[in-house]
């Protein structure tokens, strides 16, 4: 709850296209299951636009082109943590065009799990996100 107050809080940054002013907010979770809750609660208690991702086979196989329509379409994004590092690491999103990166269940961002990865990709960004 307290992320999707963040999310509203900040939403000035994510309305509009995705463009150098208007930046994207990703909820990281580890799990399918995860995701449909997330999205569900982020619908309930804002006006954005959600998109989720779950199947990191499916969304594997999308090309720029499609995660690109996917970025404009939804300010906010809902994904697991597979996906999100697949997108990061291919160049789909860069870390800069996110305002807010939200870790669900921080506590296994330990040994080689996707969302320690992540944060190292954060180490190296100039313009790193806020993080919760």
């Amino acid at each position: 709850f307290i992320a999707v107050l963040l999310t509203k809080e900040l939403a000035h940054q994510i309305r509009g296209d995705l463009n150098p002013r208007a930046k994207r907010t990703v909820f990281l979770v580890n799990s399918a299951n995860q995701v449909a809750q997330q999205v569900s609660a982020v619908r309930t208690h804002s006006d954005l636009k959600v998109g989720e991702y779950s199947n990191l086979e499916v969304n594997a196989s999308w090309t720029k082109e499609r995660w690109s329509q996917e970025f404009t379409k939804h300010q906010v994004l809902i994904m697991t943590c597979y996906v999100a590092l697949n997108v990061l690491k291919n160049g789909y999103l860069s870390l800069s065009d996110i305002n807010l990166l939200v870790f669900d269940e921080c506590h296994l961002a330990i040994l080689d799990h996707p969302y320690r990865e992540i944060m190292k990709l954060c180490e190296s960004c100039p313009s790193c996100p806020r993080i919760l």
